[in-house]
Order: structure tokens, then sequence, then C-alpha cells
């Protein structure tokens, strides 16, 4: 898998994410469920970001892609949410709205919250990925 642009493992947004190594495809057991958090932002504060479709009209909207539907943890186990607390609400396999503008810096970076439930047995999923709409980084 490769890294997800503007998407991060850490607050500062110094670690890129990669879905496998950062835990939406991580090894699991059956039974098991696995919550974890990433952050979404541009590095420069004085850049924000936009969805290139219309540019701060548009949602930036991330969704869980399942490269091989049928096998595996399933898109639709797996559920995003801007808080830990907002995973019980949120709907699997449903995209997350972020707003349409995230302003640049790590103080302004979005934290997305996900959970997966493993039904299916153990292993490591590499199926499972995070997908962004297509975003500019424009200057404020």
């Amino acid at each position: 898998m490769a890294d997800v642009p503007y998407v991060f493992r850490d607050a500062a947004l110094t670690e890129p994410f990669d879905p496998v190594d950062g835990g939406i495809g991580a090894w699991s057991k059956q039974g098991d469920t696995a919550v974890g958090v990433f952050y979404v932002g541009a590095t420069d504060a004085g850049f924000k970001l936009q969805a290139t479709s219309n540019p701060g009209v548009d949602p930036i909207a991330l969704s869980i892609v399942d490269s091989s539907p049928g096998s595996g943890v399933e898109a639709t186990a797996i559920r995003l949410a801007v808080s830990e607390a907002g995973l019980a609400a949120a709907t699997p396999g449903a995209a997350l709205n972020i707003g349409d503008t995230v302003l640049g810096g790590a103080v302004n970076a979005i934290e997305v919250w996900f959970d997966w439930a493993n039904s299916i047995g153990g292993g490591e999923y590499t199926e499972i990925s995070i997908d962004i709409v297509p975003l500019d980084e424009v200057p404020v």
C-alpha cells in the first residue's frame, strides 16, 4: 500500500499514513476490534486544503476502499468519525465529510477515528485502504 496524500499517523503531520501499517488493515484475531486514529491536514500553515472539484464548496470526504470485496474484512465493517465518541453513531462503510476546507498547520489537523470488527478470522487484511477526494493545497 502507499501513503495517502494529506493523511498522517501523527497530530504533528510528520508521519505519512499507510493504511496497512497504520492499522486499517492490521493483524487481528477473529472477534477482535481495532480502534485507531489518523490526521488529515496540510503541513504548511500558509496553505489550506480544498476539494479539487469545487474548492471551498464541495466536501472533503474520506472513505474506506475494499479492493477485494467478498474476501477479508469488508469496507462495510469499518466506521469513520471525527471523534472516538462519534464512532458509536457512525454508519459502517459510510464516507466521512470533514468540511469544505482544512486550514494548514498541525494545529488545524482534523482527527479521524476508525473502528472495525473482525468476524472472519485472524490475518492481515491488505485489501482495505483509505481514499480521500482529490485535493488542492492553496495559499490562505
